[in-house]
């Protein structure tokens, strides 16, 4: 499992410094939501618009990048913003990103929906910072899920409107400890 946006450490970093203000303090991680996806989206193109930039999420490139741009961003976007699955998400967020103080903002959007980029009173490195964090391929946050434990286990299940409960135990020697699939698997040549 990749890790979202705002479990990054770069963005923890701007995360805490915009935080020390008080009167923006519950929009922080809106901030960096917006900022972000506006440096991505200029990053790519230009001329895309940061209404649009929802659809970017979706995994439909055609209509909206040029064909020939690089991919990459687009994919670490993708991963970072996973948790925006459609336009309705995407557009609350810009109108409560609208409600920051300008002092505080990186970004204008123009009445076309273009981004306009602005130095931010606060923290003006921060576009910088975006551009970095987009550029560094994504680490990997191993999912660690015991499916069984140990012990002994109950649990109820209803059955035709009755009520079964179910006790047990679940020895040691039953609980293997499984590895992924591994990172490389050598090629071997066979002979038929």
């Amino acid at each position: 499992m990749r890790k979202r946006i705002n479990e990054l450490e770069l963005t923890q970093a701007i995360l805490n410094r915009l935080k020390k203000h008080e009167d923006i303090t519950e929009l922080a991680s809106t901030i960096v939501n917006v900022e972000v996806m506006a440096v991505g989206c200029s990053m790519v193109d230009k001329n895309l618009k940061i209404q649009d930039a929802w659809s970017l999420l979706t995994g439909y490139d055609e209509p909206v990048i040029p064909q020939y741009r690089d991919r990459t961003i687009i994919s670490r976007l993708r991963i970072l913003f996973s948790h925006y699955a459609g336009q309705s998400y995407w557009e609350n967020e810009i109108e409560n990103y609208i409600g920051v103080p300008e002092k505080y903002r990186l970004i204008d959007f123009s009445d076309e929906g273009n981004i306009q980029f602005l130095t931010p009173r606060f923290d003006p490195n921060r576009k910088e910072d975006y551009e970095n964090i987009l550029r560094q391929p994504i680490s990997r946050k191993l999912n660690q899920i015991d499916y069984a434990k140990p012990g002994s286990f109950t649990y109820t299940r209803m059955k035709e409107n009755i009520s079964l409960h179910f006790k047990g135990v679940i020895p040691n020697s039953w609980i293997k400890k499984t590895q992924g699939l591994p990172l490389y698997r050598k090629k071997e040549r066979t002979v038929l």
